[in-house]
């Protein structure tokens, strides 16, 4: 589940700190009209990283390595009993 950061800045009206929020990677949610001057105040809000998932999925991909490995050696070895089953049965009719 994404876990969210909020804040929030007053805007001058350069657009500056609308650039230097979207350079920080935060999202514009809503400008509003606020206080008895009526200025605009900009509401932003950023994913906060989780590292879980990185260390889940590196687990997950040696794991699903490893099990790969098995699953191929399990299957070479079926075949090579197929294959020994059907000379032996190939023999045996001729």
């Amino acid at each position: 589940m994404t876990k969210w950061e909020y804040d929030s800045c007053a805007l001058l009206g350069t657009g500056d700190e609308l650039d230097r929020y979207g350079q920080d990677g935060w999202e514009l949610v809503t400008v509003l009209m606020e206080g008895k001057e009526s200025y605009a105040r900009a509401y932003f809000k950023r994913a906060i990283p989780d590292p879980m998932p990185v260390m889940v999925w590196t687990y997950s991909e040696k794991a699903l390595e490893r099990e790969g490995r098995k699953a191929c050696i399990t299957v070479i070895g079926i075949l090579i009993i197929a294959c020994l089953l059907t000379w032996g049965l190939f023999s045996l009719i001729h």
